[in-house]
């Protein structure tokens, strides 16, 4: 706030007093000031443009800041981002969950093979997808400071443990319990049955995956699934 005051003020006098050449040259090295500074953060630039009447939201202020003062500017401004978003994930390895904290270290080390327990481990892909998967998208930048290896891995879909498939293979496994012995149906009925079910849970999940990259194969597949149903 002070800054702000001493900002206002010093403006005052180049306006009253400067002639317009000042005034320019006042505008052009105050933002090339702020691109020194470091974490400038969009607050504090649109609390200067207001003050000034920059208009950075505005089309085209190129007659008040220079496009290479602009884009100085929004470089130090994805900069502050960029720092922020990893000064987060900083935090959310020390503080998240459990899942959260050993994807994060995972693609932040410097393994040169993907553990095998990954795949393993509920929802293990799920937290490493989910933390990648953000970073990449929103943040390119910092895909240099990643793990290159599990971006690699995770860049093709992976078949992987869940809590959803372990509750669901439980949940039918007690079903055939309870049922098949009081239903009177014979072993070979039985072993239909159990097969339909794995093969519809989890088996048509794998030839989907080894299918990836040939849509004709995939369309005949779920044609046929279709089908049968």
């Amino acid at each position: 706030m002070m800054g702000i005051v001493v900002l206002n003020r010093q403006w005052a006098k180049i306006a009253a007093q400067g002639s317009l050449l000042q005034q320019q040259l006042f505008h052009q090295h105050l933002a090339y000031a702020l691109y020194e500074v470091q974490g400038l953060t969009e607050g504090l630039l649109e609390r200067v443009s207001e003050l000034l009447d920059w208009g950075l939201d505005e089309y085209d202020y190129s007659h008040i800041i220079p496009y290479p003062a602009q884009h100085a500017l929004q470089e130090r401004l994805r900069e502050t981002e960029v720092n922020r978003a990893w000064k987060q994930i900083d935090v959310e390895e020390k503080h998240g969950s459990t899942l959260s904290k050993v994807a994060i270290r995972l693609l932040k080390s410097e393994r040169k093979n993907v553990p095998f327990w990954v795949r393993l481990l509920p929802g293990m892909l799920q937290a490493l997808s989910k933390q990648a998967n953000g970073l990449v998208h929103y943040y390119s930048e910092i895909t240099s400071r990643l793990n290159p290896v599990l971006l690699q891995f995770l860049s093709q879909p992976k078949l992987g443990l869940s809590w959803q498939g372990i509750f669901l293979l439980v949940f039918w496994t007690l079903l055939f319990d309870v049922a098949i012995p009081t239903s009177g149906i014979d072993a070979t009925v039985s072993v239909i049955a159990i097969m339909t079910v794995v093969f519809y849970l989890y088996l048509s999940d794998m030839i989907m995956m080894g299918l990836h990259g040939r849509p004709r194969w995939i369309s005949v597949f779920c044609s046929q699934n279709l089908f049968s149903r």
